[in-house]
């Protein structure tokens, strides 16, 4: 429920600096259909649009983890595009790629890089809640389960967070 995802998040948050690098992050094996699971978890933020089936196989990931990740990407989205948000799944031999898109402004490409920096809020976030935390933590937590994070502005407007599982 909502309050349990916020509680989530939130705990993501009051973490120490040094307690930031030690969060644990420990990858055990998991059936990619719970991607799915955590995707219909998110509708409470807003519109959540599943472009294609989740490609069933097993991924390694930190489940709690992975999902403080997804959550922090459907909080921003929804809080900086305000538009409905489609996530792709795409497979391939070694990872699956769960694309996040929405129709907002996007960012400015001189800020893109600096996303995921500590402590970094970008221009759009100004009068917004955050501690520019979210975005380097998720990218920290999906380097250490072996697979990735990238941020890039959408053709045509928006922005896509692409999170790359490691099967």
């Amino acid at each position: 429920d909502a309050d349990s995802r916020k509680h989530l998040v939130d705990n993501m948050f009051r973490a120490t600096l040094e307690e930031l690098e030690e969060l644990k992050v420990e990858p055990r094996e998991e059936s990619s259909l719970i991607l799915g699971d955590m995707l219909s978890e998110l509708q409470f933020y807003g519109t959540v649009e599943q472009k294609n089936e989740v490609p069933q196989c097993l991924i390694s990931v930190d489940k709690l983890r992975l999902e403080q990740v997804i959550n922090n990407i459907a909080g921003n989205s929804f809080k900086y595009a305000g538009t409905p948000l489609k996530v792709e799944f795409i497979s391939d031999e070694k990872m699956v790629h769960m694309l996040f898109m929405d129709r907002g402004p996007g960012v400015p490409e001189e800020e893109i890089s600096m996303l995921t920096t500590k402590f970094y809020r970008g221009s759009v976030a100004s009068g917004k809640d955050g501690s520019g935390l979210g975005l380097y933590l998720a990218s920290n937590f999906m380097e250490r389960m072996g697979g990735g994070f990238e941020i890039r502005n959408r053709d045509g407007g928006g922005l896509v967070v692409e999170i790359v599982i490691k099967k």
